[in-house]
């Protein structure tokens, strides 16, 4: 695994695609805007596991959600950025950076910043160190798609 730059010391992490916040991200297009208002609710599902995916988009799908699916943290932020969710659903082990750094590249985008997120983890929530970042929900693994429901429900209250 290479290191991502400042995911070791208190500097907040650098986005690979271009400054947070900086145009044209900084506002939605009108095309994104009248898409939203005619779309359904969105979802983004970040987990690199076929299987695992697969559930949560079941999950999602059958509560009403059009779900996207991604298998990177760096894709996350990508797609985020291009079609904002209203939920976030990101493993606790991405292929390419940690979850809390994609997590904060998330978070450091104004539009993105309220968007809630449930990690998906096969450790205690309890021994993870957040260090800053503070998702609303874990969900143990193994999944089933009640679970993920039950999450979804915690974090949408």
């Amino acid at each position: 695994m290479t290191l991502i730059p400042g995911s070791q010391t208190s500097e907040r992490p650098r986005s690979p695609l271009g400054p947070i916040g900086a145009e044209p991200y900084a506002l939605p297009s009108k095309r994104r805007q009248r898409a939203r208002r005619n779309a359904q609710r969105t979802a983004l599902v970040v987990e690199a596991d076929p299987v695992a995916r697969r559930i949560c988009e079941a999950a999602l799908a059958s509560s009403g959600f059009a779900v996207s699916c991604v298998e990177s943290g760096i894709a996350a932020v990508a797609a985020a950025r291009e079609y904002p969710p209203e939920i976030i659903v990101i493993d606790f082990q991405l292929p390419d950076v940690p979850w809390r750094v994609a997590i904060c590249w998330l978070r450091s985008n104004p539009l993105l910043r309220s968007i809630p997120v449930l990690v998906l983890t096969a450790r205690a929530p309890e021994g993870i160190d957040l260090d800053g970042v503070q998702p609303l929900a874990f969900v143990r693994k193994p999944l089933s798609e009640d679970r993920v429901r039950e999450g979804m429900a915690t974090i949408l209250r």
